[in-house]
């Protein structure tokens, strides 16, 4: 519980390229709302892996389709355009990673009355702890991490005295969505899938942008075959 006159806010970061609905991003999102005073969902501004960066969808498209799909939730849930603000601050060519993020938005003073938590898989938390982020061990020891699992996952061992703090939180199991199927399914029209994967809000939007080559399946078969002049 927060302290009188604080409020404990949980960070949920994502590429959200697309957020999933209620077997995914827009599950966790309702789920941190329930147990939090407020979510702040920060869309990835740029992929950490260059292997990934250059597919991402548009960061403003992105940002849209996250404002629609949490729209709904119970609770004080904010898209964020934290990540874009702070990598727009960084020296050129600098990466952003999240201890930055963390510390902007600290000293934003719209936010001198909140603590923020950051939300984690088990995994992720896992990397953390065994020093793979970047600045790993400052955002252990300045912010409380809510690590969110399933049920029966073993939690990760960690250190007390080099935490601020860690709360463990057992989320009941998801369906079997994925951003990577939603984006497969745009390629070639498939509705039934985008309708398990996605809010149908975040699928209009995908629609009305033609995002992930949404419709361009349906304009090559309608295309005129090439005319052969020999």
């Amino acid at each position: 519980m927060a302290t009188a006159g604080r409020q404990r806010v949980a960070i949920f970061g994502s590429s959200v390229d697309p957020p999933t609905g209620t077997g995914g991003h827009l599950g966790l999102v309702s789920f941190l709302a329930s147990k939090f005073d407020g979510v702040l969902v920060l869309p990835v501004y740029e992929h950490i892996f260059d292997s990934k960066r250059s597919r991402l969808a548009p960061f403003e498209h992105r940002v849209e389709m996250a404002k629609r799909c949490f729209a709904g939730v119970e609770g004080k849930v904010e898209v964020s355009l934290v990540e874009k603000e702070v990598a727009q601050l960084v020296e050129a060519g600098q990466r952003v990673g999240t201890y930055d993020v963390l510390e902007h938005l600290r000293k934003i003073p719209e936010n001198k009355n909140r603590d923020f938590v950051l939300a984690l898989g088990g995994d992720t938390f896992a990397d953390i702890v065994a020093g793979k982020w970047k600045n790993g061990n400052e955002i252990l020891a300045s912010t409380e991490i809510a690590v969110i699992s399933r049920p029966g996952v073993a939690a990760t061992e960690y250190d007390p005295s080099k935490v601020k703090g860690v709360c463990f939180y057992e989320m009941p199991r998801a369906s079997d969505v994925s951003s990577t199927a939603a984006r497969e399914a745009c390629a070639v029209g498939d509705e039934e899938t985008l309708a398990k994967h996605l809010h149908p809000d975040v699928v209009a939007y995908i629609k009305a942008n033609k995002l992930y080559g949404y419709g361009h399946e349906a304009e090559n078969a309608e295309a005129p075959a090439p005319i052969d002049a020999t």
